[in-house]
């Protein structure tokens, strides 16, 4: 996770406030400060913000997890 990922998910995000957005993680982490602004970023577009985590979320991946609503990942 890197600060210019944050421009890259804002240029994806929905025009218009929704009711849920589910964010996929698969990562091996990245800068400590991103994770915060993604999270916020997505709150602001969603009511709900859900996260997916089909195989690992490590360092900064699972700082932006523990910011959703809900976590669903692999027993793994």
């Amino acid at each position: 996770m890197a600060q210019d990922a944050i421009r890259c998910f804002f240029d994806h995000l929905p025009s218009e406030r929704v009711k849920q957005l589910d964010l996929v993680i698969h990562s091996n982490g990245g800068d400590g400060v991103v994770p915060w602004r993604l999270m916020t970023l997505l709150h602001e577009y969603a009511d709900k913000v859900d996260v997916l985590v089909p195989h690992r979320a490590f360092s900064a991946a699972t700082l932006a997890a523990l910011g959703a609503h809900e976590i669903v990942m692999h027993p793994m």
